[in-house]
């Protein structure tokens, strides 16, 4: 299993890297977004810290769907992670930034389960 998550996390590092390259900003939060999803399973608090570092190194984005997919994997790293008021946080910006793109009907399922542990 982890010669598994090694060679996802290789490629999925690989292809943030090519979108940077490229200058392609929402490829990039895509890739990394997709890598902390690997990442919650075996090592949460780096993918987490991947995570940060990509939204500190791009700054305030206008909402995009890749920016609600970054937030939801923060999310989802932090609460395995037993950060729940972190993980909090993260879904609270994903849900705002959906909210804002117009597409959250209700609350997602990770949002729901952050909130019972600190809502």
């Amino acid at each position: 299993m982890t010669a598994r998550f090694d060679s996802c996390s290789d490629a999925l590092e690989q292809a943030a890297h090519l979108y940077r390259d490229a200058g392609d900003v929402e490829g990039e939060m895509r890739a990394v977004g997709l890598l902390g999803m690997v990442h919650f399973t075996y090592a949460p608090l780096e993918g987490a810290q991947r995570i940060r570092a990509l939204l500190d190194r791009v700054g305030p984005r206008e909402p995009s769907m890749p920016l609600v997919s970054l937030y939801s994997s923060l999310s989802m790293n932090l609460t395995v992670a037993g950060r729940y008021r972190e993980a909090l946080e993260a879904a609270q910006s994903a849900t705002e930034i959906a909210r804002v793109l117009g597409v959250s009907g209700r609350s997602p399922g990770w949002r729901r389960c952050a909130g019972r542990r600190w809502g």
